[in-house]
């Protein structure tokens, strides 16, 4: 079977399960609280700037791998508010597409880790800057493939893109695979030779 033949069955069943997923997701919002959780509590002393947070939804399970979403920690401001930057949905009410969060938001995940690219400060600076300049970028629902330059970004595309443009590929499997096609899942990062996994934590 020829490579496009492949690829135009692949995608329509991919779109199959991304719309029951949608669906599933609609049909238990109201079930879900999200946002700040007094409740939970995370460790956050190690982050350093570049640090990747790893989350998993379990509304969101369907994904390929554990991990369901992923933010890149960009530091502390001159108050001593921790912030990251991520891309979502928007789904649950709040921003959607590339965006700053407070830290405290990703204590709505039940479960999280702590990765840390082994390169030089000089990559994880250059990679910061650079993910930094695709804040307000929209969400990329296409999630069976992965880019550096079409101007929108799913969760583990922008932080797979922001070190692979300065020489740091963190896909696990960076050609085509039959569980995650030809994106790149959270799964995939954390899974990287290039990802130190220096903290798992649950609420």
């Amino acid at each position: 079977m020829g490579e496009s033949m492949k690829m135009n069955r692949i995608v329509p069943i991919l779109i199959i399960v991304a719309i029951i997923g949608i669906q599933a997701m609609a049909g238990v919002s109201s079930a879900v609280s999200y946002g700040y959780h007094p409740d939970h509590h995370y460790n956050f002393s190690m982050l350093k700037p570049g640090d990747i947070i790893f989350c998993y939804n379990p509304w969101m399970a369907w994904l390929p791998g554990y991990w369901t979403h992923v933010a890149i920690f960009v530091g502390y401001d001159s108050h001593g508010q921790g912030w990251i930057i991520e891309s979502t949905t928007g789904w649950n009410g709040g921003p959607a597409g590339v965006h700053y969060s407070k830290l405290q938001e990703l204590y709505k995940y039940p479960v999280i880790a702590i990765g840390r690219v082994k390169t030089s400060q000089w990559v994880i600076n250059h990679a910061i800057a650079w993910i930094k300049t695709k804040v307000g970028d929209p969400y990329d629902y296409h999630l069976w493939k992965k880019e550096v330059d079409n101007g929108k970004f799913y969760c583990s595309e922008l932080v797979w893109a922001g070190y692979y443009v300065y020489g740091v590929n963190l896909d696990r499997h960076p050609g085509f695979s039959w569980k995650y096609l030809w994106g790149v899942a959270p799964q995939e990062i954390y899974d990287s030779h290039h990802v130190e996994i220096i903290s798992i934590q649950w609420a």
